[in-house]
């Protein structure tokens, strides 16, 4: 038995140094393809050049699009007089953002979510986790169809320019969620029935943890509370692309073809983009995605783009850090007892 934990441990330890490995080498290629080519001259008189109120006011549309999304994750709770208190949901949000940051390897930050809200909150960390994965479709659903409404007005290559793949995803993804919140014994009755193909023990759990998960979507089957997520579920998408958009003008960037479709762009890509594996901070990774991204669509210099790069990076950064920082530090979380949690 020790032998087997030892040998548990070592492949744990194992996967986490390769995925560190993983993520710089990543970040390395990433920052050689934004800056090959550049003059590090050429990049300094950018930064010298560019304007403080545009960064200042991107910065308080961040800091805006963290309190939104906190609102949100606490009107996802239901009942709604069972939900924890607002404060200690933003708190926990911004703790889980702050360490997808210093620690993205297994989406860290997500996980601590489900042991948060747990430490003085009477909820399961199923129903938790069922808020989560509400949180993340409602974000996979504003993306897919900003990225529609978006494609008449950018020229991308076919494979991408596809609108009636993306309706479709979008089309299957809510009509998921729908089945998922309105048909919910139709769809623990298709779990009891593919549960069967599982041991005894874990069939019961199985069936407890699916529908524990599925009160995290109780919400959506009042209309009222669920008209008001997807409407803040599109205010959220319109500041996160506000964000790009106002750092333009910081550069001139709107003066060299760069628009709010372009933004938009930018928002999506950068959003799949970080979903991998990476390097705290996503350093490299966040550049070279953005100047891939720009790069076709506007005649700027590409020590220009570079120098956008860099700021939005760090725009998007700082209030995390400093927000998460303080948030995490008041959670009393301890890093070490975190990684060797299970997830549910």
């Amino acid at each position: 038995m020790a032998d087997s934990l030892r040998l548990t441990a070592y492949r744990s330890k194992l996967k986490t140094y390769a995925s560190y490995l993983l993520g710089f080498l990543l970040a390395g290629g990433g920052l050689w393809f934004a800056t090959r080519g550049l003059e590090a001259t050429a990049v300094l008189t950018a930064l010298q050049q560019a304007q403080l109120g545009p960064i200042l006011l991107a910065t308080a549309v961040i800091t805006l699009t963290l309190v939104a999304k906190a609102w949100r994750w606490h009107m996802l709770f239901h009942p709604r007089h069972t939900a924890p208190p607002f404060p200690q949901v933003a708190r926990t949000l911004f703790t889980a953002q702050f360490l997808n940051q210093a620690l993205p390897v297994a989406r860290l930050g997500d996980i601590s979510r489900l042991f948060l809200l747990d430490l003085n909150q009477n909820l399961s960390k199923s129903q938790i986790l069922g808020t989560i994965v509400l949180e993340k479709t409602l974000d996979l659903i504003t993306l897919s169809l900003t990225l529609l409404l978006i494609l008449p007005f950018l020229a991308l290559p076919d494979t991408i320019n596809q609108p009636s793949l993306l309706l479709g995803l979008t089309l299957v993804a809510s009509f998921i969620l729908y089945l998922l919140a309105y048909q919910t014994p139709l769809v623990i009755r298709v779990v009891h029935q593919v549960s069967r193909l599982l041991p005894t023990p874990l069939q019961a759990k199985l069936l407890n943890v699916v529908a524990a998960g599925l009160e995290g979507l109780a919400t959506l089957r009042h209309p009222a509370t669920a008209v008001s997520l997807l409407l803040l579920s599109a205010v959220i998408g319109l500041l996160s692309i506000l964000t790009p958009f106002i750092l333009f003008a910081a550069l001139g960037l709107q003066d060299m073809g760069a628009n709010i479709f372009h933004a938009a762009l930018l928002n999506i890509v950068l959003a799949v983009g970080s979903l991998p594996v990476s390097v705290p901070g996503h350093v490299g990774i966040f550049e070279a995605l953005v100047v891939f991204t720009l790069t076709p669509f506007t005649t700027a210099d590409p020590a220009v783009i570079f120098s956008y790069a860099l700021i939005f990076h760090l725009v998007a950064i700082i209030p995390i850090i400093i927000i998460g920082g303080l948030a995490t530090a008041r959670s009393g979380l301890r890093l070490p007892a975190l990684w060797h949690k299970p997830a549910l």
